[in-house]
């Protein structure tokens, strides 16, 4: 709130932070940027995290794979040698 006061026919004004009730100002972030920031990085951790997963489902299928083809293959050795 902005105030004038009277001092000898001198012009002041005084700015008196107490009384400001300007609720659309105060309701504001004081850093908007901040928030396309933060949503940008939660984004590329999401990005990043989905990619990992899929990188590691690609893996466990290779792994199960193998795995399925030794068991078959002692299952056939034993069969021939037993």
């Amino acid at each position: 709130m902005l105030e004038y006061y009277s001092s000898n026919s001198k012009m002041s004004f005084q700015h008196d932070s107490s009384t400001d009730n300007d609720s659309d100002y105060n309701d504001r972030d004081p850093d908007p940027g901040r928030q396309v920031i933060e949503k940008n990085i939660r984004n590329r951790l999401q990005r990043i995290a989905d990619y990992t997963k899929d990188e590691l489902n690609k893996v466990l299928k290779r792994v199960d794979k193998v795995c399925n083809q030794i068991s078959f293959l002692f299952i056939f050795l034993f069969k021939i040698f037993f």
